[in-house]
């Protein structure tokens, strides 16, 4: 078998994988906006602490990595002075953010 073929089966065999129909809801839903500040350009550069409920954005425009409060839909903190700024990272088991 070529690779192709292997991995749709590995996905079929998937638990509920063949239940999905396209007219199935959409997996990803807009509930709120959050306004940034000094934001000209686009973000495209996050990562999620689920535990805390924060967003941290490598806001590339204004060179700082941003941390959001998704509980309030607040900024907490834009650290300043970072030079560039493309990445943000984020290591639950350690509890910090790597910024590249």
């Amino acid at each position: 078998m070529i690779l192709k073929e292997l991995i749709a089966l590995a996905i079929l065999a998937l638990p509920g994988v063949r239940n999905l129909s396209v007219d199935a809801a959409p997996v990803w839903v807009e509930t709120k906006t959050i306004s940034l500040e000094r934001v000209n350009g686009k973000l495209d550069h996050l990562d999620v602490d689920i535990r805390v409920q924060r967003l941290f954005v490598a806001n590339k425009p204004n060179h700082t990595p941003d941390i959001v409060d998704l509980k309030t839909g607040t900024l907490l903190r834009q650290i300043s002075d970072q030079g560039r700024v493309f990445a943000a990272s984020y290591a639950a088991d350690l509890d910090l953010i790597y910024v590249g």
